[in-house]
């Protein structure tokens, strides 16, 4: 008797690849995510111990290379730090190139490139040589932010040499032209803490990727701040600043959200996608916005910011995200990070956002309940599709001659065919 059946496919060759064979990039002993709960830690610190206790150096030594340093350790790394901290003039020269309304992350990226040509990576690329590197970076790239901020804006050419111990005090100090209170340097000191590592994000990913080619460490570098820019991981910030800034009152706040949240809207700000229950870094700079907030005697930011998120544990039982107190944290004497975000909103108008149809309910039935084309829309993002915009007008018709009229879901699937843009500097009513 023959058998006709189709016989079962051969399983595909296994591929061999070059950069990342037979390596688990999504663990790293440099840092872990949620490994015992809801957490965060550096090489087996916690990282809100870290922020309470520790400085950005010792951090950024612990990170590079391996331990905690020992109080001499620790003066000999500072001593080093701010050897490096000035540029060539070959890579002023570079930045003076750049224009005014070019991105941060975009200056970043060219200026490491830029380094890597001038201060080349030894070529067997030996682990300390890398180590080097790293802290060439740490402590230059603040100069580099500063020195093209100084030029492209104002027309000046500023020295990039200051006599401060800390990088947070140098950054702080290089921004305003005169030493920061001790109150601003702490705060800026814990932020870098905060923001020093984050596990298996987009950035570490490409770094990894690109070092396993063997390729040099600015090339790494400058791929991980390439994809940082992207609006899928950094800008949070950005839009966060965007939406506290419509409300004058924790009431008016709270009027709304409980609007947004009837209308199935998505609050941003609310939700990881790594923390299920909060952001453990929150706790440390909610702190700060409080401490600025009451340094400079003006606390409606950070009571806004409180009143959203006790209407959101109220009514939803979710806990604010890091983004959302970061931006909150400005006060009179804040006023550093609300001119950069502001001057990010206002400057750099040249940064077009990208959102996948995903996000906003191409098969994603939890993005078509919660209405998430809208939410962007209302944000200022728009489709590039001259069907989708005319389908979006229509429904703005009838939402306006109708405020109880909800958007069907058949038809947010159909505004959803398409990715949305937003431009920074569009004006969002």
């Amino acid at each position: 008797m023959t058998n006709n059946a189709n016989p079962a496919p051969a399983e595909p060759k296994r591929k061999k690849g070059v950069a990342l064979s037979g390596v688990v990039a999504g663990i790293s002993a440099i840092c872990t995510v949620g490994h015992s709960g809801n957490d965060l830690h550096y090489r087996g610190y916690d990282i809100l111990e870290l922020a309470k206790h520790a400085t950005f150096e010792e951090v950024a030594y612990l990170l590079i290379y391996g331990a905690l340093p020992s109080k001499t350790e620790l003066a000999a790394y500072h001593a080093k730090l701010k050897k490096l901290r000035d540029l060539p003039p070959a890579l002023k020269t570079v930045l003076e190139q750049i224009p005014a309304d070019a991105h941060p992350m975009d200056v970043m990226r060219t200026a490491c490139s830029m380094l890597g040509t001038l201060e080349q990576e030894a070529d067997d690329h030996n682990i300390n040589g890398a180590k080097d590197i790293a802290d060439r970076l740490i402590s230059c790239f603040g100069s580099i932010l500063l020195y093209w901020y100084h030029f492209s804006h104002n027309n000046k050419r500023i020295d990039c040499v200051t006599d401060d111990d800390s990088i947070a005090a140098h950054f702080l100090h290089l921004l305003h032209g005169k030493k920061p209170s001790a109150l601003h340097e702490a705060c800026m000191n814990t932020s870098l803490v905060l923001y020093a590592e984050h596990e298996f994000n987009a950035s570490t990913f490409t770094a990894r990727v690109i070092a396993g080619t063997l390729a040099d460490i600015y090339s790494s570098i400058s791929g991980a701040i390439g994809a940082l820019s992207g609006p899928k991981h950094g800008g949070a910030n950005e839009v966060a600043m965007e939406i506290i800034a419509r409300y004058k009152t924790p009431d008016e706040a709270e009027a709304d959200i409980m609007r947004r949240m009837a209308a199935k809207e998505i609050i941003i700000g609310f939700g990881h996608p790594v923390y299920t229950i909060s952001d453990p870094r929150n706790v440390a700079i909610k702190e700060i916005s409080r401490k600025l907030c009451e340094a400079g005697d003006n606390m409606n930011l950070f009571n806004i910011s409180d009143r959203i998120e006790q209407t959101m544990w109220r009514e939803k039982k979710m806990e604010v995200g890091f983004n959302l107190y970061y931006t909150f944290r400005q006060g009179e004497t804040a006023w550093l990070y609300a001119k950069l975000l502001k001057i990010f909103r206002q400057r750099f108008r040249v940064n077009t956002f990208f959102i996948d149809p995903y996000q906003i309910g191409h098969e994603n039935e939890e993005a078509i309940e919660s209405g998430a084309f809208w939410f962007y829309h209302k944000l200022g993002f728009r489709s590039e599709s001259q069907e989708i915009e005319a389908l979006a007008a229509k429904e703005e018709k009838k939402i306006a001659a109708n405020p109880e009229y909800r958007t069907p879901p058949r038809v947010l699937r159909k505004l959803a065919t398409h990715p949305v843009a937003y431009k920074v500097g569009r004006r969002v009513t």
